[in-house]
């Protein structure tokens, strides 16, 4: 267990998805910026998420039959010892037809599963198993508790490390083909994705949609409230500077940001999708994350971080096509 004490819309109607798409073609592309030289990875980073020894048994809930596909709920506890934290949910997706299939896990928003819970209908309707988590709600907060930044970068280390046994579990299951492992991620998701590909070898693929990289960059102007609290609630504390706020959350949250495991991922492995105009992760910390990948495919949405919403099917067909392109071997 990690202790504290010891660490060191889907609703859019098909017309107007159609509409909005059609604006993408300008939106495509790579921006003209400097590349970004990435030191090397030391193996301590990467052996931060080790997975514990002791395997997942997670609490199952029933079969529950659709259309095409069965979903059945999971839940475990975190290997994070922390009060107040809640035990880690999930949705375990088969498709009703084949044998062995690639296996997406979905990595959630900070708040609301709507439109992973869509990616996860999408993804089993066209022969793909999913592995999709629940929301974790306000990052700021446990139970109604401020949460400071070494807190935070203790529940990213967790995450990653709850992700992966997840993962260990699931591969145990005779239909999941373990050649055919990918992650798709949003927002808070994304940032979690960025790790998991690069430190856990059997991710094959990632889809990060409106994530970045430098953590502390992302903290540092962010206007996401949960964030923002966590800002201003240590400044306040500690009457830190905005720019003091930022050196001393690079320092704590380094060995936790994409951007310093970057250099473990292959760009074509990699699909971001973006908003141009997004103020929750604005654009340098986007193209910081682009360029330490090698970049990989960027697209760029017409939109702010929550009207990014209005693409979700256009999102869905991009990473369907992403992952089979990945795990088929055209790169």
């Amino acid at each position: 267990m990690i202790d504290r004490r010891s660490r060191r819309a889907g609703g859019a109607s098909a017309a107007v998805a159609i509409v909005l798409a059609m604006g993408l073609a300008a939106c495509v592309g790579r921006p003209l910026v400097a590349d970004h030289r990435s030191p090397a990875v030391p193996s301590r980073h990467t052996a931060l998420f080790a997975e514990p020894d002791e395997p997942l048994r997670p609490t199952l809930g029933p079969v529950q039959r659709h259309g095409t596909y069965t979903v059945r709920q999971m839940a475990f506890a975190s290997v994070l010892d922390e009060p107040g934290l809640e035990p880690v949910e999930a949705f375990y997706y088969l498709p009703n037809q084949g044998r062995r299939f690639p296996l997406a896990i979905i990595l959630p928003i900070s708040r609301g599963d709507f439109f992973t819970r869509r990616f996860a209908i999408y993804l089993a309707e066209r022969g793909y198993a999913c592995l999709r988590f629940r929301s974790y709600g306000d990052v700021s907060r446990l139970y109604g508790d401020p949460v400071s930044v070494p807190l935070f970068r203790d529940l990213l280390r967790a995450r990653v490390i709850d992700t992966r046994r997840a993962l260990t579990w699931a591969l145990a299951h005779r239909e999941i083909d373990g050649d055919r492992v990918g992650v798709v991620g949003f927002s808070h998701g994304a940032i979690l994705g960025g790790l998991v590909i690069a430190v856990d070898p059997r991710v094959k693929g990632a889809a990060l949609i409106l994530g970045g990289g430098d953590l502390s960059g992302i903290i540092s102007t962010t206007q996401e409230p949960s964030f923002k609290r966590i800002r201003e609630g240590v400044m306040a504390d500690e009457a830190l500077t905005i720019q003091e706020f930022y050196e001393a959350a690079a320092a704590t949250l380094e060995d936790v940001d994409p951007l310093t495991y970057a250099p473990l991922v292959a760009p074509w492995r990699v699909l971001m999708i973006n908003a141009r105009f997004d103020r929750v992760i604005r654009r340098p910390y986007v193209e910081a994350l682009w360029r330490a990948y090698g970049r990989p495919e960027l697209v760029w949405l017409p939109t702010g971080h929550y009207t990014a919403a209005l693409f979700s099917p256009y999102a869905r067909h991009k990473v369907l096509g992403h992952f089979r392109r990945v795990f088929g071997g055209d790169r």
